[in-house]
């Protein structure tokens, strides 16, 4: 499984960092017709990347990781805890962009999923 790749300063992330705890529910569907929806028992771990002021080889390989992942899982290094979240995904669109010094910034949201 593909991991997730570090910035030239051996980190996942830079501050800002946004993190959170959801949980997933998970919904049966009875052949009468009824359904019984509940919650997974495991929280799933989220997090929002800000990446500012990204030279061309770090903006370079999180664009070619982000295309060859094509939506498969992949794992993901904490940034707070160090624990590595081995089934991932991006959640929603990552978006990119300049700042004023020509620099790269992505800003993308990382979940584990079942």
């Amino acid at each position: 499984m593909a991991a997730f790749p570090y910035l030239k300063t051996g980190a996942v992330a830079q501050y800002p960092l946004g993190s959170g705890n959801a949980y997933a529910t998970q919904e049966v569907v009875f052949l009468n017709g009824t359904r019984q929806v509940f919650s997974t028992s495991v929280p799933l771990r989220r997090w929002k990347l800000e990446l500012a002021g990204l030279d061309a080889a770090e903006a370079e390989s999180i664009h070619q990781f982000l295309e060859a992942q094509n939506g498969e899982p992949f794992s993901f290094t904490d940034p707070v805890t160090g624990e590595t979240a081995n089934k991932c995904v991006v959640a929603g669109e990552a978006r990119t962009g300049l700042d004023v010094g020509l620099r790269s910034t992505s800003v993308l949201a990382i979940a584990e999923v079942l």
